[in-house]
């Protein structure tokens, strides 16, 4: 792809934001931002630029609970992801997938695989 075509493209990432510190409208919740053709790290400085300068970036390490509820850092965990297509979406089997052991699933991904329903054929 020729470098002028990015401009072209949006990237999608999820943005979780963390603890009680944030604004009550952002507060524990997660949103799928679109964005112009970008990396994370301009993600990153453009949230910081329109969200809040105080944002902390959580990568490998979160937040204990305790620290999430004091409510004093605004932690924000910020990941690329990828938009499926319909037929993508219909050839995705996350059950075979923990099947096979390819993911690990702990309790709360257990719960949410069991709120995961068929797509229907037509939209």
């Amino acid at each position: 792809m020729h470098k002028d075509q990015k401009k072209n493209y949006s990237t999608y990432f999820k943005v979780e934001f963390v603890g009680n510190a944030h604004l009550e409208e952002f507060r524990n919740k997660t949103f799928i931002m679109r964005t112009p053709y970008q990396d994370k790290w301009d993600t990153e400085e453009e949230l910081q630029e329109q969200y809040d300068s105080e944002i902390v970036f959580v990568e490998d390490k979160w937040p204990t609970e305790e620290q999430r509820a004091k409510g004093t850092q605004k932690y924000v965990h910020l990941a690329k992801v990828m938009p499926l297509t319909v037929k993508e979406i219909d050839e995705f089997d996350m059950h075979d997938m923990v099947d096979r052991g390819e993911i690990v699933m702990d309790e709360d991904d257990n719960k949410l695989l069991e709120k995961i329903q068929t797509m229907p054929t037509k939209l």
